[in-house]
């Protein structure tokens, strides 16, 4: 049995560790304390989203979206960020599902009626999913064919559920990459928007001195053949982990840069603080233009 010394300093303990995570995440609080799933489905539930999964052949597609949503032509789709790729810079991750739903928290302060959060392959996979997942399809392969096939998948799936005719795809980090590549194999995408985006990942990689991603495909690569499609590229004066200048360098892969914009948002890193300025960025930078 656990003495009254020894239970107030576990309660005491907890206690601080609670304070310490309100004082960090400010008004939209989620508890470290909580498993990453965990995190993901308060901040669902907090805004009356519900969980939702896509059967897409090899993959399954973990999803949420409001659980009441109004009719729109428009569907907008947030892709995920690469999550933990990587526990330290030899050890791969065991399981990409992202540490906090940064991505997820953008998505709910959108105000487009028809909205949607998708994760990556194997992010809130149950364990037995998650054990026949490749580590390769969040290291190497991140942004490969098949990862980008199976979101093209759960994109129609959605798209379908929710009656629109066209899509808004916006991603954060990596999944910036993949929401180009996405607008570069449909024809239903009116608006590219990316959040500190990895837009040139041979950039990226070069930046950091790491290994290139070469199962991966780039969205460089394409910047030309998306170049008539509205764009609007956000970049973290601060950032260190995608540097502003990969962004630069996707643009000037791109020719006609006439329907694209580098939007710098000054006090903006990697994470912070991009979930309290998404809705001035999306009023001024978004939803004005497109």
């Amino acid at each position: 049995m656990i003495d009254k010394a020894r239970a107030t300093v576990v309660t005491t303990v907890a206690l601080f560790l609670l304070s310490a995570v309100s004082l960090l995440s400010g008004c939209n609080a989620v508890s470290l304390l909580q498993s990453r799933e965990e995190r993901a489905q308060s901040v669902a539930q907090e805004n009356g989203w519900t969980k939702q999964q896509f059967a897409t052949g090899q993959y399954t597609i973990t999803g949420f979206r409001p659980r009441y949503s109004r009719g729109s032509d428009a569907l907008a789709v947030y892709i995920e960020g690469d999550g933990v790729a990587w526990v330290t810079p030899t050890v791969i991750s065991s399981d990409p599902t992202p540490d906090t739903p940064l991505t997820l928290s953008l998505a709910v302060q959108d105000p487009t009626p028809n909205r949607i959060y998708l994760a990556r392959p194997c992010q809130y996979a149950p364990q037995r999913e998650l054990a026949q997942c490749d580590p390769a399809f969040w290291t190497s392969h991140r942004y490969a064919p098949e990862i980008l096939a199976s979101l093209n998948k759960a994109i129609d799936q959605a798209k379908q559920e929710s009656g629109a005719q066209h899509i808004r795809v916006f991603g954060y980090s990596g999944g910036g990459n993949l929401a180009i590549l996405i607008a570069s194999q449909r024809t239903d995408v009116t608006a590219i928007v990316t959040i500190a985006g990895n837009i040139d990942h041979g950039a990226w990689t070069r930046a950091h001195g790491d290994t290139p991603l070469f199962g991966s495909l780039d969205a460089v690569d394409v910047a030309d053949s998306v170049a008539h499609i509205p764009q609007t590229h956000f970049v973290g004066e601060e950032d260190d982990v995608v540097p502003p200048h990969v962004s630069a360098s996707y643009a000037g892969h791109a020719g006609d840069t006439s329907r694209l914009s580098i939007i710098n948002v000054s006090g903006a890193d990697h994470d912070c603080c991009w979930v309290e300025k998404w809705p001035s960025l999306l009023k001024a930078y978004v939803y004005r233009r497109h």
